[in-house]
Order: C-alpha cells, then structure tokens, then sequence
C-alpha cells in the first residue's frame, strides 16, 4: 500500500515530466535542496498544504490534482487509512475530514479564480466566460 505522501510524490513526479522539469528545477524554486525534494518526490517528507499549494502552483496544478488516486490507482491504497494532508498528525475524525476536504476545494476555486484573472489581464479571452462557484461556502458555513 502507498501511503498519501507517496501518492502526492508520484503526482508531482508525473506533473514534473509533462512539463520536462527536473528535480533540481523544482527544488530551486520552492528554495529546497536536491536531498529535500527527493525526499518530497518519494514520499519520505510530509508536505504541509502550504507546501502542496505552492508545488501546485509552480506546476500549473490544482492541490486536488497532486492528493487524489484516480480510479485505477483506488486498489494501491488502504481507502480506511487518512488520505487528506495533515498538519500536526494525522485527520482522525470525520468532522476534520471534511473540514480538511474543504480548504482543498476552496483553495482549488481559488486558484481557478486566478488563472481566470491571470488570462484577462493578458488580453486572453479564451477563459472570460468561466465563472468559479463560491457560493457553496456560503451554505456550508450555515
């Protein structure tokens, strides 16, 4: 079984050879050393959301995209065991799940949000009919 950090490993990995990085690339521009993103790439660092989200970023990435097994990868990993982020441990109960669940979406929208005003800004019109939904943080907080 992999573990979470193994999978967010493999994500960033996959991600770094579409766009022809190198590890020593991405080590750079988060200011980590070779030995520090190796680690990160095998899944021996716990990367914090933080983290993630700033990897994400310099990938052109969603969090979302670098945490979540596809449907063929499901049966490499205990689904019992806590695959969300964690910050000082693990996610132990279901209201922290869902919690946890939804930083990484609100953070993924976010995201989203800027890519939209990103393409704007240089003139591209091909996103200016995108609208990010926000309005389910709204629901969620009542």
């Amino acid at each position: 079984m992999l573990t979470f950090y193994q999978l967010v490993g493999k994500r960033i990995l996959e991600e770094m050879e579409r766009r022809g990085f190198k590890q020593q690339d991405l080590a750079d521009k988060l200011g980590y050393s070779k030995q520090v993103m190796s680690k990160v790439l095998r899944g021996e660092k716990n990367t914090t959301i933080l983290e993630m989200t700033r990897i994400a970023e310099i990938l052109g990435v969603t969090v979302d995209s670098l945490s979540r097994p596809n449907e063929c990868e499901s049966s490499l990993y205990d689904l019992e065991e806590d695959l969300e982020p964690t910050f000082m441990g693990q996610v132990r109960t279901e209201q922290g799940r869902a919690g946890v669940q939804k930083a990484l979406r609100i953070i993924s929208l976010l995201q989203q949000q800027e890519k939209i005003r990103e393409h704007k800004e240089t003139g591209d019109r091909s996103l200016s009919n995108q609208i990010v939904d926000f309005s389910w943080v709204k629901r969620w907080e009542e």
